[in-house]
């Protein structure tokens, strides 16, 4: 029956409003119902009941043939969607507002459902034109109240036109929300739209919040454009602008631009494009900025084709001499062209730190792109890795030649010890190159005599350099690195200079801080962090911090645990820790809190409550926090001093100052932000213990007298010289009658208050004899007491006597008020004061030499010299330097004389700090606008003789940080899965990363070499 209204519907025999009536009128469940899912295929089906054994409906179709059901719905309905928890409920419609189910009720109670909205494929353009005749009956609803027929009649009624809906009408459906109009298309195309516009709705009300990598990308805009530039022509020369000869004579006119005639225009190979002939232009073009950035990256590339092509040459030489004239394979069968094309692609991954499996995994794309064949990545190892190394040699040597140089080692674990060599020249524009000229895999530990076997193999065979240019060697404190120079480099090398690493003797000062809360404290933290990932997930929950300990590796630290970008200096690992991780959470309660959540989830339970108890005792928790804020303060002061030497410039000319700085620091550890602090504190403290009031009758000379006998008996500062009056002692002899002078002599015993057991070397008394020298016991004769004029002596070597820091109040101490801000500035003073004396021994009495060297090139800064004006004495101060006596540095230094007074005068014109300083007006910082390098430029015509004395000093660095950049680039390149990775692979990765950066081939194009291959390419 439906099938038949359908028709005469599109035959036009019936209206809009006789279509809608007959379908009103159809039952809702049948063969005839209008809905798909109910309707019967079969069209004598008669059905008696919606439910039961013989139902269409599957979903509610009994399994039970017995089964009869009387009514769709009820307690007894079989469709739990449609059961009703009332047993008198009927249900006499299944579509409406009391429909049980919720997809089919209408909000209309008049509503009858007739034929289901129909939701059309998008793109699919069918359009139903419907032409109203009586404006009356076009009250409707929104157009989503309008119903579109099926897709199998509409397409019949788009296939008819649009004369057969003539005096249809839409269907009028009553609404609260009515509105007029006219004319009505109804389209399948439209309803697709107003569907595609609420599901568009939708999913921008329920869209979730995005993570910061979901932000827009920062495309760069132009602007749009104006005038010629929207034009579609090239802009480039014509064949008529110049006459062919003219054209030619422009290559002679501007030569070295990489400039040729193609195809009778002018085209330029930097730039690869053509350009105007006129010679205005050709003008114009060269002296363009992009043209000359070109222009240095096509000599760079040039030259490196060069490099790389004489070096697989020399390469197969060499191979041939040493294999009985066998050859190798790849090389020698495969065209010129193809074996470039080769070397360049490993050269340029290998530089840009990428593995030969990119190689891999790019190897289509290269192969598209150049037109010629790669193959696998194991054969281009073993193929381009040797010659490469050969080539980066071979440039090395050339870079040297001629050139005094210094040379920097060390040596790391890295799946057994990995040895780096770097080298360092300055060129006459006061150009610093820092190269790696030798990396080595070894076994074990080298001892001296094998690290001055590969310095002696880098110096002279890998550069083919005189021992005798070598001025400096640099390296850390180790005992093998100071007797390999001592007993071998000194020997072979008589113009070099020992400069151990300063930064790495403030990291060792760092670690002598006297802290023994905080070390309590950060023995369970790192227990814990090193063990438990849990642990360090509920910092980061607890904290908002990202944790890592001193024990972490390397990239893990990287990473970061707090704000910053990066974690800083890996030398400061414990001071990054505790100032960005612990202090902070200590300060606003989130490290307690991290603890008891700890102990809480049973996570490292017993680690977690002696954390918990040592953060909760009064005491030991104001200890903690004071030791700390002393640790991160003076740490904080101690790295930033010691990052300011870690440069590869002109940092020798400062670093005298700078460590004279560090140093006035530890001894004056108590600043306005620690005052600050310690009030803080004490305002914090839990009172003085009870019972604790009584103050021990310690004397002030007593306490002096207890810190100079501890600094007298630190076994590092054995040889101090001393001098006092003789009734101080008991002596197992005649007693002297005047004062006596000696050497303080190792002894093993520790001293304390008035016991002393000192070894002193007198120099008359006893011939020479060490003497055991014991107070007179009766407590009332103290060493520093007035009369006995005690005195430390300079060092026999010349160093200044040593200082040893004010005591502290041993009688304050005692009382245990933590209250008193005296006793906490006591116990502040005390974390530092080993620190000093470690730092003070370390570079005033075993550095003396370096200390005095950097004192002497201090004249070579003009910002010391403008307000300490050269003298003779500076002059005569320089011999300290080897290199002053080498065979080119010594007539300069002859010449000095003769220019010190110009000197000091170009010095005195510097202008002032506040004349040349400007101000920042976004970051509202000062900037000094004086710069040394520019400087010594501008003025070294005119006191040639200081110009290159200082470019001999310059040789000489405070820092072994080149080395330490270069194991950086170790631990970037190649991570654990390529352990396996053989020698000159990782050699190679290191040489190309590090010397390229500062590597500048435009100066090697003037050679005749270099131009007489330009012009064959």
């Amino acid at each position: 029956m439906m099938t038949a209204i359908v028709q005469q519907f599109q035959s036009g025999a019936i209206t809009m409003s006789q279509y809608v009536a007959l379908t009103n009128s159809m039952p809702a469940i049948g063969p005839d119902a209008p809905n798909s899912r109910t309707r019967m295929t079969d069209a004598n089906a008669a059905l008696t009941n919606a439910v039961g054994p013989n139902a269409p409906d599957s979903r509610t179709r009994m399994t039970d043939a017995n089964a009869v059901v009387t009514n769709a719905v009820g307690p007894g309905a079989p469709d739990s969607r449609t059961r009703m928890t009332n047993a008198n409920a009927v249900l006499t419609n299944a579509v409406g507002l009391d429909a049980p189910d919720s997809r089919t009720r209408m909000t209309d109670a008049n509503a009858v459902l007739t034929f289901p909205r129909f939701k059309p494929r998008p793109r699919r353009k069918v359009v139903l034109d419907v032409v109203s005749a009586d404006e009356s009956d076009l009250e409707c609803t929104d157009d989503s109240d309008l119903q579109a027929p099926s897709p199998k009649v509409a397409k019949q009624h788009a296939a008819q036109g649009p004369s057969n809906t003539s005096g249809c009408t839409p269907r009028v459906v009553p609404s609260k929300n009515k509105r007029k109009f006219f004319d009505v298309t109804a389209t399948v195309e439209q309803e697709w739209e107003e569907t595609e516009a609420e599901l568009a709705a939708f999913s921008k009300r329920f869209k979730p919040c995005k993570s910061s990598h979901a932000r827009p990308r920062k495309v760069p805009k132009l602007p749009p454009p104006k005038g010629k530039k929207t034009s579609n022509r090239k802009q480039g020369t014509r064949k008529s602008d110049v006459s062919p000869a003219t054209m030619k004579l422009r290559l002679q006119e501007f030569p070295g631009n990489k400039l040729r005639i193609e195809g009778g225009q002018l085209f330029c190979g930097a730039c690869n494009g053509n350009i105007g002939s006129g010679k205005t232009e050709v003008q114009r073009h060269c002296l363009n900025t992009k043209h000359t950035k070109n222009l240095t990256k096509a000599i760079d590339r040039g030259a490196r084709t060069e490099e790389r092509r004489n070096a697989l040459q020399e390469y197969q030489e060499n191979f041939a001499k040493e294999n009985d004239g066998a050859r190798v394979a790849s090389l020698h069968t495969m065209p010129e062209a193809i074996n470039d094309f080769r070397a360049e692609t490993v050269g340029e991954f290998i530089e840009a730190g990428g593995t030969f499996g990119l190689i891999s995994r790019l190897r289509k794309h290269l192969e598209n792109q150049a037109g010629m064949p790669l193959t696998e990545s194991s054969h281009l190892a073993r193929t381009f890795v040797p010659p490469l190394v050969l080539a980066e040699k071979n440039l090395l040597r050339e870079e040297h030649e001629g050139q005094l140089f210094a040379i920097g080692h060390d040596d790391t674990p890295n799946d057994g010890e990995m040895f780096i060599a770097t080298t360092k020249i300055v060129t006459e524009s006061l150009d610093f190159l820092s190269r790696v000229a030798n990396v080595e895999w070894l076994e074990s530990n080298p001892d001296n005599k094998e690290i001055s076997s590969m310095l002696i193999k880098t110096s002279s065979l890998t550069l083919r350099k005189d021992l005798g240019d070598l001025v400096s060697v640099t390296s850390d404190s180790l005992a093998p690195n100071k007797l390999s120079f001592e007993d071998k480099i000194a020997v072979v090398a008589p113009n070099a200079d020992l400069n151990l690493c300063n930064p790495h003797a403030y990291s060792n000062t760092r670690a002598e801080f006297c802290t023994p809360t905080v070390d309590e404290f950060m023995s369970i933290y790192n227990n814990i962090t090193a063990h438990s990932n849990r642990a360090k997930k509920v910092f980061r929950e607890v904290t908002g911090i990202k944790i890592f300990s001193e024990d972490d590796e390397e990239e893990e630290i990287k990473e970061g645990a707090n704000p910053k970008k990066g974690a800083g200096n890996r030398w400061f690992t414990v001071d990054d820790v505790q100032e960005l991780t612990l202090l902070p959470t200590f300060l606003n309660g989130k490290l307690l809190d991290w603890a008891e959540t700890l102990v809480a989830e049973g996570v490292c339970e017993a680690s977690a409550g002696k954390m918990v108890t040592l953060l909760t005792k009064p005491r030991k928790k104001t200890l903690f926090w004071l030791e700390l804020v002393m640790a991160v303060v003076t740490g904080k002061t101690l790295k930033i001093n010691s990052t300011k030497l870690e440069g590869d410039t002109f940092e020798i000319l400062y670093a005298y100052d700078l460590n004279l700085e560090i140093m006035s620091s530890l001894k004056s550890p108590i600043t306005s932000e620690i005052k600050a602090e310690i009030e803080k504190i004490a305002a914090q403290a839990p009172a003085r213990v009870s019972g604790s009031d009584h103050t021990p009758a310690i004397e002030a000379n007593q306490v002096e007298d207890h810190r100079v006998l501890a600094l007298l008996q630190a076994p590092s500062l054995s040889g101090i010289r001393v001098g006092i009056q003789p009734p101080f002692w008991n002596w197992n002899c005649d007693p002297p009658t005047t004062e006596q002078l000696g050497t303080i002599a190792p002894s093993a015993t520790k001293a304390k208050i008035l016991e002393v057991d000192l070894c002193v070397k007198w120099d008359d008394a006893s011939q020479g004899k060490t003497e055991k020298l014991f107070d007179q016991g009766d407590g009332t004769t103290y060493l520093t007491q007035e009369g006995l004029n005690f005195r430390l002596l300079p060092y026999s070597n010349g160093a200044p006597a040593p200082e040893y820091t004010k005591p502290s109040p041993a009688h304050l101490l005692a009382t245990g008020d933590l209250q008193d801000t005296r006793v906490l500035t006591a116990i502040a003073e005390g974390v530092i004061a080993p620190a000093y004396k470690y730092c003070t021994n370390l570079m005033q009495h075993k550095r003396h030499n370096q200390m005095q060297r950097y004192r002497a090139v201090r004249i070579f800064n003009p910002l010391f010299a403008k307000g300490n004006p050269v003298t003779q004495a500076d002059l005569d101060a320089l011999q300290r330097l080897k290199c002053a006596k080498h065979r080119r540095v010594k007539p300069h230094v002859a010449k000095l004389p003769d220019e010190v007074a110009l000197y000091n005068q170009l010095c005195e014109e510097i202008k002032d700090e506040s004349e040349r300083t400007v101000t920042d007006p976004k970051t509202n910082t000062t900037k000094d606008t004086w710069d040394i390098k520019q400087w010594w430029l501008s003025v070294k015509n005119k006191v040639p003789a200081f110009f290159q004395v200082l470019r001999v000093v310059l040789l000489h660095s405070p820092n072994n940080c080149a080395c330490e950049r270069a194991f950086s680039i170790v631990n970037d390149s190649f991570r654990k899965d390529q352990k396996a990775a053989l020698e000159d692979y990782v050699e190679l990765s290191v040489m190309l990363q590090y010397n390229n950066r500062t590597r500048d081939r435009t100066k090697r194009a003037n050679s005749k070499k270099f131009l007489r291959n330009d012009a064959r390419s």
